[in-house]
């Protein structure tokens, strides 16, 4: 075999230079691993030499013989592929004469920017020079190895294994599972480590020493905590991760916040909130939330201290926002309100110091929409109060969007507060508005992702937004309209499992839109097609019943499919089929050791509703709440419960004025209209 001087020429337009630098430095320090290099003779010990010019030849005519001469002694072309690097002379003149070396079956393509599936236009990423036939050359056709390092695509760790692979001419797999064993060897190392550091550093804080060495040590032990947060995540043992964190908690309690200056301060509060964020990832609320407190408190002290430093009064609104967060994904949801207002606060403080700055302007945005968030979860009337904070979240998000629509950070948080924003407006029963504010969150994503169209983030949302759509639309009873968004949804989440099938949250988010779509079909009437989803529904989820009723999500998917079982069976009058769908959802929902969530008591409530619908009477084995009138603005959702209820319990006046109410505020749904032709003198 011929030795090149070079392992790989890197080529690449200088606006992708970071990712140059990053690829360049990853693949030569990248280590083979010892036992493949003695199980396959001739592997060299490194990925290296790699050739990568550092020169502009913006102001050249042609290819200099130094690069000629650098591609001749490289085995290999790696191309760096993106919009850019397509319309580059310089990188199509590269590739173009590496090919003519004889060499095609040595050109490995990195994607970090474009859609490798466009072949052309302005969004492509790859140069046409890969591919095209050259007069006289007589060059194939390529079809390249293609890695993509990008979040949306392999990762950064994926991505360099699949180049070296490929450079050194073995399994992709035997790389990954001698990484996998290196993991673990470098686990246990940083392990050891993170627990020695935390230790010596801690002891010389706790050593008796002067103001400026304590000033010194406490910094020290907060960096260290600080930078080790990744490997705290991710690198460490569950034991270890415990006693290195509760160590850490110990030591950092004990430092005098009144000895740090405001950069001491600041590091050490950061280092609490490391720490509360490993323990709620670990599950150890009680720690976390201390942890957090700790931080907000040494905030305050400090913001008091130093009213004009912006960056503390940044780091306290943070502070707050994730007491709030901590509160809230405990499903505490009352005391997460009161730190989501002081988030509010701080970020519009942040904001009015400096209206220009788009950081600030995001803060701003998002505690507006936080704010949405924690009424949703309140279970408090929708007012005309909180109608105005809708509005005004939408307003803030959509200054922001107008002067950056193209920035996919800025249009993710245009199209969430809209949907936040529709979803209060559903809760009072404002269906036109709410349509509106998801129409326009879906034109915003469809402008996006027709710009970007392998954007996994933008698909996602493309298809949370079609769905958003749809559920509108069931509540205004037009239910034709949401039969067409419902499949896009499940087409675009289709597609994406497609691609990611061992990803279960897509999973489980693909099962319940063809739930919702199976409910708007079997209140379509089309009761065979909603019956087809469900059997197929059945056969692709082969023996995961009964193990769903492991988690939550997994409970309601089942007790839903039951539920529409039922109704399906009752479309068909199959009665026998009918009744045992209800007895086993019944069932069920006995064994939930949990509370239920919303969409799971609902469900009950209208398990019930069936129930006495098709006998006659109230079922006691299915646990309901009491009818209890409620003053003031009420969801459409909530309503249909309490008229159902009210129906259940036998107050059938008090469910037609339910049913009143939502004819009054354009509730079109059918469920409404079932229920009403149940109950004597009800002719809404």
């Amino acid at each position: 075999m011929h030795a090149y001087p070079y392992k790989a020429y890197l080529s690449y337009s200088h606006d992708d230079e970071v990712w140059a630098r990053w690829l360049h430095r990853a693949l030569e320090s990248y280590r083979i691993p010892r036992k493949l290099t003695n199980s396959i003779g001739h592997l060299p010990r490194r990925v290296a030499p790699i050739f990568r010019d550092r020169d502009d030849l913006v102001s050249a005519a042609d290819l200099t013989e130094k690069l000629r001469q650098a591609l001749r002694e490289s085995e290999a072309l790696i191309v760096i592929c993106s919009p850019k690097a397509a319309a580059s002379r310089w990188v199509n003149e590269e590739v173009k004469f590496f090919r003519t070396l004889g060499r095609e079956d040595r050109i490995f393509c990195v994607v970090v920017g474009g859609e490798p599936d466009v072949a052309c236009g302005p969004s492509s990423c790859f140069p046409p020079s890969l591919f095209e036939e050259s007069a006289g050359t007589n060059l194939p056709t390529l079809e390249p190895l293609a890695a993509d390092p990008r979040d949306s695509g392999d990762g950064k760790t994926l991505a360099k294994l699949k180049i070296v692979a490929g450079l050194l001419n073995v399994r992709l797999d035997d790389l990954r599972n001698r990484e996998a064993v290196r993991s673990r060897q470098v686990h246990t190392l940083v392990s050891a480590a993170i627990v020695a550091g935390v230790v010596l550093l801690a002891y010389a804080y706790t050593t008796r020493q002067g103001e400026i060495q304590e000033r010194q040590s406490a910094e020290r032990l907060a960096t260290f905590i600080v930078d080790i947060g990744e490997e705290l995540k991710k690198e460490v043992s569950l034991e270890v991760l415990n006693r290195t964190s509760s160590r850490a908690l110990s030591y950092l309690a004990e430092i005098d916040p009144k000895r740090l200056t405001p950069e001491t301060g600041v590091k050490v509060a950061l280092a609490f909130r490391q720490i509360g964020q490993v323990s709620d990832g670990q599950g150890r609320l009680a720690e976390a939330e201390e942890a957090y407190l700790k931080s907000r408190e040494l905030l305050v002290s400090l913001q008091k201290q130093n009213p004009d430093r912006s960056e503390l009064l940044f780091e306290l609104a943070q502070s707050e926002y994730y007491v709030a967060s901590h509160y809230f994904n405990s499903d505490r949801f009352d005391e997460a309100e009161l730190p989501a207002e002081r988030y509010a606060e701080l970020a519009n403080e942040l904001y009015q110091s400096d209206p220009e700055k788009l950081e600030w302007q995001l803060e701003r945005s998002y505690a507006a929409t936080g704010l949405l968030v924690m009424h949703q979860n309140s279970g408090r009337p929708t007012t005309a109060a909180v109608l105005e904070e809708a509005k005004q979240a939408v307003q803030i998000a959509q200054e922001i969007y107008d002067l950056r629509p193209t920035d996919p950070e800025i249009l993710l948080n245009y199209s969430t507060t809209l949907a936040w924003s529709a979803d209060t407006k559903m809760l009072a029963c404002k269906l036109e508005d709410a349509l509106s504010d998801r129409q326009r969150a879906l034109a915003a994503i469809r402008s996006a992702l027709a710009a970007a169209p392998a954007d996994n983030v933008l698909r996602e949302s493309f298809a949370y937004a079609h769905s958003g759509v749809a559920d509108v639309h069931v509540q205004l009873g037009e239910l034709a309209i949401a039969h067409g968004h419902y499949r896009t949804s499940i087409d675009t989440f289709t597609a994406m499992l497609e691609r990611d099938r061992s990803n279960e949250r897509l999973r489980e988010e693909l099962e319940w839109r063809r739930l919702s779509l199976v409910d708007a079909l079997l209140k379509d009437g089309r009761t065979a097609e909603a019956s087809e989803i469900l059997d197929n529904l059945g056969r692709n989820s082969e023996g995961v019943e009964r193990p769903a009723l492991e988690s939550e999500r997994g409970f309601g998917r089942y007790q839903e499919r039951l539920l529409l079982r039922s109704r399906a069976a009752l479309a068909n009058l199959d009665h026998v089929a009918f009744v045992r769908a209800l007895e086993t959802a019944t069932a069920v929902s006995t064994q939930q050791e949990s509370p239920l969530t919303v969409r799971e008591q609902r469900t009950l409530i209208e398990l019930a509703m069936l129930w006495k619908l098709h006998t006659g009477k109230f079922s006691s084995k299915i646990t309901v709440p009491p009818y209890e009138e409620k003053p003031g603005v009420s969801g459409c959702s909530a309503t249909i419960d309490d008229a159902r209820l009210a129906y259940i319990h036998d107050r059938p006046e008090a469910a037609i004025a339910e049913l009143r109410y939502l004819k009054g505020v354009g509730y079109r749904g059918q469920d409404a209209a079932e229920l009403c032709s149940a109950i004597p003198g009800c002719d809404l």
